[in-house]
């Protein structure tokens, strides 16, 4: 499904016939997205629509650790290239957007760096590992004397933002099902 999407081949008609049941506010956010799907990116492009082209930068996003500010700066250079009559975004949250509507957002899940625990659901507030005692923030060197509770500390104080050690990555499973069975109710129509 998501390599017809990419490529913006969906197959699927949509269709408002009298008699169908209402779809729910997911469904109709993903037709939205199938029509979008089979937009060009430009007039007289054949290579890619625009949810194609969004989702290329966004996977090389993910698999490379790109920061949102450098794929904002390589969607501004693709814009200044094309036809001014694109259609690409120009802000990370309309990107975002796009991609949280396909279904391929994901959570990000503060991880002890030795992997003890997740910072999450009962843990979600902690500072350290309740089980090696490891910092869950990295240490932002603001003074080489300074312990971790300080550097934490400090943070806390001048309201900086915190990085944690270690992230994991959760792609939930339901919004990806949900869209192949909505994609599979349009094939069979």
């Amino acid at each position: 499904m998501i390599h017809s999407i990419i490529r913006g081949t969906t197959g699927a008609e949509i269709s408002e016939e009298p008699g169908n049941e209402e779809p729910n506010e997911h469904a109709k956010i993903f037709m939205k997205l199938l029509k979008e799907a089979e937009k060009e990116l430009y007039p007289s492009c054949s290579e890619a629509t625009k949810v194609s082209f969004i989702a290329r930068p966004f996977q090389i996003k993910c698999m490379y650790g790109i920061t949102n500010k450098a794929l904002v700066a390589v969607l501004n250079l693709f814009a200044v290239i094309l036809p001014k009559v694109h259609s690409i975004p120009d802000k990370m949250d309309k990107v975002q957007r796009v991609v949280r509507d396909l279904g391929l957002d994901y959570v990000r899940i503060h991880a002890c760096e030795n992997d003890c625990v997740l910072f999450w659901k009962e843990n979600a507030e902690l500072d350290n590992c309740p089980i090696c005692k490891e910092s869950r923030w990295k240490d932002l060197n603001h003074g080489a004397e300074k312990g971790a509770a300080d550097v934490v500390a400090d943070a806390i104080n001048n309201n900086e933002k915190r990085l944690p050690r270690k992230i994991l990555r959760y792609f939930p499973l339901t919004p990806r099902l949900q869209r192949i069975y909505m994609l599979r109710a349009h094939h069979q129509k």
